[in-house]
């Protein structure tokens, strides 16, 4: 990142290579259909060239960074499909990728009941459970993300666990 800040727009297309399938990821287990996040993860490494100046190394690492856009931008996607009455159920699309899922999960749980489940689950404890789980941030770096403390971190992660559990019992009686 370092170089891409002093002008070598190399450094960004390696920090592509390294990021993309990961955030692409991201965009599709917070709810976006495979198109939409295609084009969030395009928007995002644009917003990196824009607003490389601005990565301070001092407030914390680029990954962090790097996903605090990707939480903005797909934010903002869904506040202007919501207003243009374009939103897609985020169940839909979990059913979509469940259909070709035929293991279990841990060795005990259906994937396909927990994707069920986790596209049921509230939108801030799904991004708190991808952020922590799926995507390895520590509670600290969760908190800087989300401008809060690391304590609420903490204790939004164990409802949001809760919420799963609760969810998926329900989900699996069906």
């Amino acid at each position: 990142m370092q170089r891409s800040r002093d002008g070598d727009m190399s450094g960004i297309s390696l920090l592509f290579d390294r990021y993309n399938v990961a955030l692409y990821n991201f965009f599709r287990k917070m709810g976006a259909c495979r198109e939409v996040s295609e084009d969030l993860t395009q928007d995002l490494f644009l917003r990196v060239i824009r607003y490389r100046h601005s990565f301070d190394s001092g407030c914390g690492s680029f990954k962090s960074w790097l996903y605090q856009m990707a939480r903005n931008i797909f934010t903002d996607d869904f506040q202007m499909r919501q207003k243009a009455g374009r939103v897609i159920s985020l169940t839909d699309n979990y059913e979509q990728d469940s259909t070709q899922v035929t293991h279990t999960f841990a060795g005990e749980m259906p994937v396909e009941n927990l994707l069920h489940a986790f596209a049921r689950l509230t939108p801030d404890a799904r991004e708190l459970i991808i952020l922590s789980r799926y995507e390895g941030f520590k509670y600290s770096e969760i908190a800087k993300m989300k401008n809060s403390t690391e304590g609420a971190v903490k204790t939004q992660m164990c409802r949001a666990m809760k919420e799963l559990k609760d969810v998926y019992s329900k989900v699996k009686n069906w």
